[in-house]
């Protein structure tokens, strides 16, 4: 997403150096300033949810400690990790918001003032932050705040270097070049080291979730990422040992109570495998928007009820996934299949139709939906897409029977 403002800074780079026609810089530049728009509204689009979350007064000041913690750790790079989570509250009376304030406002006039001496380090400045403002549309994912991510920098990050190569070359003049490759040489041996070392925390999944954790000890999330590394790794016991804690930090992480739950049904124990799901979704705090884990949970419980044969509770749990999330195509299509199963056809259709219209390539569902429709008397609907089948699959099972089959009924 950082790319779509770099055309902002080809434009920047030609007005700071007074380089810009406008007749030939509106044609290099509209081609590329029309696409970087049009995928930021796409973008934008995904990010809902943070605008409804989160005051423009926590954006602003979650933007400009973030700002300042890219460009401290450029020079300081420790503490560096997957995450940044934000625990404390996003005030502008705390310290850190003062000092983050501070450290925006001391950039800008510093960027200002010496924009006709050094128009590098400005543009520098200038493309560090076109090149990290999008990232400030990620501060909010499902119910965790970051201040920021290591990941956000890459781009920006060469602004910075930009920056300060334009004011520590001058310095370097002075100096004699014996002097200039020492200090090169050592320069070079601290960052190939602090780099190998960094890479070394980013060696497998286990390893970037234990180091996120060492920073963060109370970040949940960290925790059930680094169960699931554990679990994957053959180490289960481990794996359920973080996923309860994980939980117990956070009793409203959906996602930690579905994966203690999916450990308990493949040890063959749906009781407390219920009784994980049960407890995560209870804890959901009221009002909050429905997460993709959370539609996962009422997924699983339904399935786990109907595995037990507890046909009333399944679709009752799938009814809620739905109620929760109608965007969800997973949440319509267990529904319509424990529908069909339990022969309630008229629901069962209303869902696999509702599944299709968000998934229309998927063969198996719209089979489902012409046997549906066949069966409550809807024999065209039913040919349509039995028709549809055998366009997409002319030897999809046994379609071309059944649609055989329906035409001699509609012909009698």
């Amino acid at each position: 997403m950082s790319i779509i403002l770099i055309p902002f800074s080809i434009l920047l780079l030609d007005l700071i150096r007074r380089d810009f026609r406008f007749r030939k810089g509106s044609v290099e530049f509209m081609p590329f300033g029309i696409a970087a728009v049009f995928f930021g509204i796409i973008a934008m689009f995904g990010k809902t949810l943070q605008l409804k979350e989160l005051t423009l007064m926590e954006q602003f000041l979650l933007s400009c400690k973030g700002l300042g913690f890219y460009l401290w750790k450029f020079f300081a790079p420790t503490g560096l990790t997957v995450y940044q989570p934000q625990f404390s509250p996003v005030t502008i009376a705390a310290p850190e918001s003062i000092i983050a304030i501070v450290m925006v406002l001391a950039l800008i006039v510093a960027a200002w003032t010496v924009r006709k001496r050094f128009p590098l380090f400005t543009f520098g400045l200038a493309l560090y932050v076109l090149s990290v403002a999008p990232s400030f549309m990620n501060f909010w994912k499902k119910g965790t705040l970051y201040f920021a991510s290591d990941r956000y920098a890459y781009i920006g990050i060469i602004g910075i270097a930009l920056a300060a190569v334009t004011i520590v070359l001058p310095l370097l003049d002075r100096i004699s070049t014996r002097m200039r490759a020492i200090i090169g040489t050592i320069l070079l041996v601290i960052m190939t080291g602090t780099s190998f070392a960094q890479a070394m925390t980013w060696s497998d999944s286990a390893a970037l979730y234990t180091r996120a954790l060492k920073l963060h000890p109370d970040f949940s999330v960290a925790m059930n990422n680094l169960g699931a590394a554990q679990y994957q790794n053959g180490k289960k016991e481990e794996a359920l040992a973080t996923y309860e804690r994980a939980r117990a930090t956070d009793p409203t992480l959906t996602s930690a109570s579905v994966n203690i739950a999916l450990y308990w049904r493949k040890e063959g124990d749906p009781q407390r495998a219920m009784e994980a799901i049960q407890a995560g979704l209870q804890a959901i705090p009221e009002g909050r928007p429905a997460f993709d884990e959370e539609i996962k949970a009422w997924n699983i419980l339904g399935l786990l009820y109907d595995e037990r044969g507890m046909h009333e509770e399944a679709l009752t749990a799938y009814r809620k996934a739905v109620e929760r999330a109608p965007e969800s195509a997973d949440a319509h299509y267990n529904l319509g299949v424990t529908a069909q199963k339990y022969g309630l056809l008229p629901e069962a259709r209303e869902h696999l139709a509702l599944y299709l219209a968000l998934k229309p390539r998927d063969l198996e569902a719209r089979y489902r939906l012409a046997a549906v429709q066949a069966e409550t008397g809807m024999l065209p609907d039913a040919v349509k897409n039995l028709r549809i089948i055998l366009y997409e699959d002319p030897e999809y099972q046994n379609a071309e029977e059944h649609l055989e089959r329906i035409m001699k009924m509609m012909e009698q």
